[in-house]
């Protein structure tokens, strides 16, 4: 039960670097790819009282290295406040392998997302938690939806105001999807010892 709680655990803290960015100067402090290992040790300590949440491990392995790529290349993309405007700009191509590369990290993410509540979902439902399971469903929903919304109005936001706005509060409700997505992380930390308790009895 104790390497249950510590997988869930390291889960949570692996979503939270993960998905929330921490920047000075355009640098990130916490890259997301130190998040995805946190999950990849959290998961391997789980599969020891759960082989169900082995599934996910794959989409960890492809999380890990797009993650620390993406960080690499943000280096090589970054502005400089010392350039004059005689400066050559940046190279399209580099700019275009970035953008392409957030991308798929923004979409490989939001499928891993989804994946781990559906575990969570599946977890709880088999041990009778049927009003957090509800509670889940509802959170991977609304993150689902945010996120999607985010997806489509991005390259509309700088075609016109008015979806330049919408794009900003779209941001807003994409924080709080994520942070419904990181409170149900921690509600199964907490959960895990009653989860696991239900487990025994049967």
């Amino acid at each position: 039960m104790r390497s249950f709680r510590l997988g869930f655990s390291l889960i949570f803290w692996g979503l939270f670097i993960a998905l929330l960015d921490f920047e000075i100067n355009s640098v990130s402090l916490l890259p997301g790819f130190i998040g995805f290992i946190f999950i990849l040790f959290g998961i391997q300590r789980v599969v020891d009282e759960d082989s169900k949440i082995k599934k996910l491990v794959p989409w960890v392995y492809v999380l890990i290295p797009l993650s620390a790529l993406e960080w690499v290349s943000s280096f090589f993309i970054r502005p400089n406040e010392n350039m004059e405007e005689t400066a050559l700009p940046i190279n399209p191509l580099l700019l275009g392998w970035f953008s392409l590369l957030e991308i798929a990290l923004l979409v490989v993410t939001i499928l891993f997302v989804v994946k781990l509540m559906n575990y969570y979902i599946d977890l709880l439902k088999e041990r009778k938690q049927f009003e957090w399971h509800e509670r889940f469903v509802s959170s991977k929903l609304f993150y689902v939806w945010t996120q999607v919304a985010l997806v489509v109005l991005l390259p509309l936001a700088a075609i016109h105001m008015v979806m330049a706005v919408l794009y900003i509060v779209v941001i807003l409700f994409v924080l709080i999807g994520v942070v419904r997505i990181l409170m149900s992380a921690y509600r199964i930390k907490q959960l895990s010892e009653v989860i696991w308790e239900n487990s025994d009895q049967k």
